[in-house]
């Protein structure tokens, strides 16, 4: 999002075993692809899933993803602090 590099990032090519991931400045790699074009699936727990075809060989390939969106319920938390008689002090 904003054109960050995301780190964690699944990347797949569709109808085969290839897959890598991103690393920590967001840079992927793939060896020895066949053909002219691979179709590339994306996934990250915090972004939609994407597919995009990419011409090969590519050099600086860069694919925006879009921010997922959980919807739930509203979730309350509440704590005790643990005296200084507890079990846990």
């Amino acid at each position: 999002e904003g054109g960050l590099p995301v780190p964690g990032v699944v990347l797949s090519i569709e109808g085969s075993y290839s897959a890598t991931i991103t690393d920590h400045t967001g840079k992927f790699r793939f060896e020895r692809l066949p053909g002219k074009e691979a179709n590339i699936i994306t996934s990250h727990i915090a972004f939609e899933q994407k597919k995009v075809t990419a011409a090969l060989p590519s050099e600086g390939l860069r694919i925006a993803l879009s921010p997922k969106t959980y919807l739930s319920e509203e979730v309350n938390i509440s704590a005790t602090r643990a005296g200084m008689r507890s079990a846990y002090h």
